[in-house]
């Protein structure tokens, strides 16, 4: 969530409400009821971001830095809202409710057991031991996750039935109104009216080629039928492919340029969706591909620059290397290091050796891990010369990869806005 200044302005939302709790409360209100109607207020605030984030709407991605960190925000937001719901409960139910509606009462009891369970099972796949006992499938985890909306919504209703101090403060009822419609608004859009508004944005594409690099990873080259999508090298698309694939959306890092008229995906089968399409994935199969997202790109960093990338991480730097203009210098003085298990996982060194003898500020450096052993970060500082601290570092490959590389880059005093990377993982 770094870099982030969306997440001030969440923040900021969420302590505005406070203090108007704080600035307008009516008289002879009970402190620990009142309490817990701050707690449950600023849940609904949470609860909200969270649901207006879930949108993707395009336009708030440049304010959060990527939509990977939107989603990051989505995620905490709606965590910090359950969280919150406790001490509200505690707190409201420890003094005397003057307003009696057993309708309210049990609206609330709904709301409450069913954000619980819910946010349980959307941290399903990160717990250590659970989520290895409980193998859901994305589609079959979306759709249960996409049940919570309905259930703010109950609570809601429950807040305007059951709290007294909305009938006695026009300010505050104002203002959780206003909340109410606008996460109820970005809930209905999202479910309602996103399917009829898809197909303005979408491209249609046709599979012309797929490539079985090896028996996990494809590179799949997609023939548009009608407008391209518009894309930055580095970005990433939503793409359905039909057939046997269902039409699911899966997001897939775009390996080709903006100037190609071919657009390359190139994926491992890394879960249920992407195992079936690398298995089974057919020249002629029908694609839709949404809006290109992302702010991976290594245009906005200095001068001097590391790659990083690991395994199927290749994939944006690939289409970096692919834009470079031939008939121009190129303006970044670059090492990439790339490293794989063994050779027979190595993909795209010849355009990386054609990248490389083309531009000479960009220097190539291949490390097979069963062979050299792991890519330090001691062996990236001593073969890239200077230091460190005044290069960006652009990193994509495995999580695990991704955080003990950043957290080295740290310690040897590489500023965070210098560390630049994307995370994949949309649930």
């Amino acid at each position: 969530m770094k870099r982030s200044s969306s997440g001030v302005i969440i923040v900021s939302i969420a302590v505005f409400t406070v203090l108007l709790w704080l600035l307008f409360r009516p008289e002879n209100q009970p402190t620990g009821r009142y309490l817990g109607e701050i707690f449950g207020t600023t849940a609904i605030v949470l609860f909200t971001c969270s649901l207006v984030l879930a949108t993707k709407l395009p336009l708030l991605e440049p304010l959060f830095g990527g939509l990977d960190r939107m989603f990051l925000w989505h995620r905490w937001t709606a965590l910090a809202g359950v969280v919150l719901l406790l001490p509200h409960y505690l707190f409201v139910t420890s003094v005397r409710n003057s307003i009696l509606s057993t309708l309210g009462n049990a609206l609330g009891f709904v709301a409450l057991v069913g954000l619980v369970v819910l946010l349980v099972w959307a941290f399903v796949p990160r717990l250590p031991l659970v989520g290895r006992r409980i193998r859901a499938n994305y589609q079959r985890w979306f759709t249960l996750h996409r049940f919570t909306g309905l259930f703010v919504i109950v609570g809601l209703i429950h807040g305007a039935l059951v709290d007294p101090v909305l009938r006695l403060s026009p300010i505050l009822l104002t203002w959780y109104l206003a909340v109410a419609t606008i996460g109820t608004v970005a809930y209905l859009v999202r479910e309602l009216l996103m399917p009829f508004l898809r197909p303005i944005w979408r491209h249609d594409y046709i599979v012309e080629t797929v490539n079985r690099l090896n028996p996990l990873i494809v590179d799949v080259i997609l023939k548009p039928v009608g407008q391209p999508v518009p894309f930055v090298a580095g970005q990433f698309v939503f793409v359905r492919f039909g057939g046997i694939a269902a039409w699911e959306p899966h997001p897939f890092t775009i390996a080709s340029a903006p100037q190609e008229q071919l657009l390359h995906l190139s994926f491992k089968a890394l879960g249920d969706h992407t195992r079936r399409l690398v298995e089974t994935l057919q020249p002629g199969t029908d694609a839709r591909v949404g809006l290109a997202f992302g702010k991976f790109d290594y245009l906005r960093g200095g001068q001097n620059q590391i790659w990083i990338a690991g395994g199927i991480g290749i994939t944006p730097f690939r289409s970096w290397m692919r834009a470079f203009t031939p008939t121009e210098s190129l303006n970044f003085d670059i090492d990439f290091y790339y490293t794989v298990r063994n050779e027979s996982e190595a993909m795209f060194l010849d355009e990386i050796a054609t990248t490389a003898a083309l531009y000479p500020s960009f220097r190539s450096h291949i490390t097979y891990s069963e062979r050299d052993g792991s890519l330090t970060i001691e062996q990236i500082a001593a073969s890239s010369g200077g230091a460190l601290a005044q290069k960006h570092v652009y990193l994509c490959g495995p999580t695990r990869m991704i955080g003990k590389f950043e957290s080295q880059l740290r310690k040897l005093g590489v500023p965070q806005n210098h560390i630049h990377f994307e995370q994949f993982d949309f649930r």
